[in-house]
C-alpha cells in the first residue's frame, strides 16, 4: 500500500515539472520566437491559444470522472497519457526548426499545454480522491512549493542556457524532467473507485446551490482583488521607483523563494490553525502589503518585501487550492476542482485588466488602496459560506 507521504512527494514532483513547463512558457517562449524573427503577432496568436486548455479544464474533469482509460483507472492512466505526451511533443520541439516550421510549432505548444491541463486535471482529482481531509493542507503546501521551486530554479537554469547556446535545448531539458515524476508513478496503483462512488450527472445541479455560489463568489473575489495588486508591482517600481532590470529580477527570484516558503507554512501549520484563520491571515496579509504598497516611495528594503510578499503569494496559492479541494463534491472530484480552477482563473483575468485599467484614473497608490479594501470582502464572505457549508468528511 502507497503511503501518505509518497504520495505527497508524488504530488510535489508533478507539480515541480508543471512549473518546469510554465518556466519556458510564461517567460521564455515569447524571448525564444523573438529572438529567431518571428513577428509579435504571430506570438500573440500561439500565446492566446495556449489559454484555451485551461478554460476547457472542466471538459477534461468530466472525462476524467467518467471515462475509465483503458480499464486502467480514472487518475492515473490519464497522467501518464499527459505526461508522456509532454516530453514527446518537447522532444518534437527540440528537433523543430522555429523558422522554417513556426506554424507546426506553435501547434506543438499549445498541444503541449493541453496535455499538461489534462495530467493537472487528474493530479487534483487523484489527490482528493487518495488523501485524507486532515492531509489537504500538507497536501496542497507541497504542491505550491513543488510548483514554484520548478518555477524559480528552472527560470535561472534556462536564463544561463538560453545565454550560452541558445533557447532550443530547453525543450530537450524538459523532457528529461518530465521522466522522473514517470518513474515515480510505476508504484501507484489506482484503487477502484467505481466500487466506492459512482459518476453522478445529478451532482452538478449542487453547483447552482447557494453554497456552491457562494464558494465561486469567494475563490473570484480572493484572486480579482490579490491578481489587481500584483499585477502592477513590478511596473510601479520600474515606472515610479526607477527599479533597474537587475532589481526586477532579484524582485522574482526572492519572491519565488517566499512563494515556496508561504506554500510549505500552509503544509504545516494550516492543520493546527485551521482553514478559517489561514484565510483571515493571508486575506489581512495581502490588504496590509497592499496598503504599504501605497506609500512606498524607494527601493530600500526591496528583497526583504520580496521574500514577505512571496509568503503572501504562496499562501493565496495554496489556500483558494485548499478551499476548492475542501468543497468539491467526490462524485465529480476532477470537474468540480476544475470549475473552481476555473473560476479562480477568471479571477485573475479581471484582475489583471482592473489593476491596469483603474491606473489613468487614480494611479498606483488608489489601486493598492482600493483593491485591498475590496480584498477585506473575503472575510465576511468567507464567514458566510463556511457556514453554508459543512464539507462533506473524506475516507481515510
Amino acid at each position: 500500500m502507497i503511503s501518505h507521504g509518497y504520495y505527497l512527494a508524488l504530488f510535489t514532483a508533478l507539480y515541480f515539472v508543471q512549473g518546469v513547463i510554465t518556466a519556458y512558457s510564461s517567460t521564455f517562449f515569447k524571448p525564444h520566437m523573438n529572438s529567431v524573427g518571428i513577428s509579435p503577432e504571430r506570438i500573440a496568436i500561439v500565446s492566446s491559444l495556449s489559454l484555451v486548455p485551461f478554460i476547457i479544464k472542466p471538459l477534461f474533469g468530466i472525462l476524467s470522472d467518467r471515462v475509465n482509460l483503458f480499464g486502467r483507472g480514472y487518475r492515473i492512466p490519464y497522467m501518464y497519457v499527459g505526461i508522456i505526451g509532454c516530453a514527446v511533443l518537447f522532444c518534437v520541439a527540440f528537433i523543430t526548426d522555429p523558422i522554417r516550421n513556426y506554424p507546426l510549432l506553435g501547434v506543438i505548444v499549445v498541444a503541449i499545454v493541453f496535455f499538461m491541463a489534462l495530467f493537472d486535471t487528474a493530479i487534483d482529482a487523484l489527490a482528493i480522491d487518495v488523501m485524507p481531509v486532515d492531509l489537504y493542507e500538507r497536501a496542497q503546501g507541497f504542491m505550491t512549493g513543488g510548483r514554484a521551486i520548478g518555477l524559480i530554479l528552472l527560470s535561472v537554469v534556462f536564463g544561463y542556457i538560453a545565454e550560452l547556446i541558445g533557447y532550443q535545448p530547453i525543450f530537450l531539458i524538459v523532457a528529461v524532467l518530465l521522466l522522473f515524476p514517470l518513474l515515480m508513478m510505476f508504484r501507484v496503483k489506482e484503487a477502484d473507485q467505481k466500487q466506492t462512488r459512482q459518476f453522478n450527472w445529478g451532482a452538478f445541479s449542487m453547483l447552482g446551490q447557494p453554497r456552491y455560489l457562494m464558494v465561486c463568489a469567494l475563490i473570484l473575489i480572493m484572486w480579482t482583488t490579490f491578481q489587481s495588486i500584483e499585477s502592477i508591482i513590478t511596473l510601479y517600481f520600474a515606472d515610479r521607483l526607477s527599479a533597474t532590470e537587475s532589481m526586477l529580477g532579484n524582485w522574482g527570484s526572492i519572491k519565488g523563494i517566499g512563494m515556496v516558503g508561504g506554500g510549505f507554512i500552509v503544509a504545516l501549520l494550516g492543520k493546527r490553525f485551521g482553514l478559517n484563520m489561514m484565510l483571515i491571515l493571508t486575506t489581512f496579509s495581502v490588504s496590509v502589503m497592499g496598503v504599504y504598497m501605497s506609500v512606498m516611495n524607494s527601493l530600500d528594503g526591496l528583497l526583504w518585501l520580496a521574500l514577505l510578499w512571496g509568503i503572501v503569494v504562496g499562501f493565496e496559492w495554496t489556500l483558494s487550492g485548499l478551499i476548492a479541494m475542501r468543497y468539491t463534491n467526490m462524485q465529480v472530484a476532477a470537474t468540480m476542482f476544475a470549475i473552481f480552477m476555473t473560476v479562480s482563473n477568471i479571477g485573475t483575468a479581471i484582475g489583471e485588466g482592473l489593476g491596469t485599467a483603474f491606473l489613468p484614473s487614480i494611479g498606483y497608490a488608489g489601486v493598492f488602496v482600493l483593491m485591498a479594501g475590496l480584498n477585506l470582502l473575503v472575510i465576511p464572505l468567507a464567514i458566510v459560506t463556511f457556514r453554508l457549508f459543512v464539507p462533506a468528511t473524506h475516507p481515510s
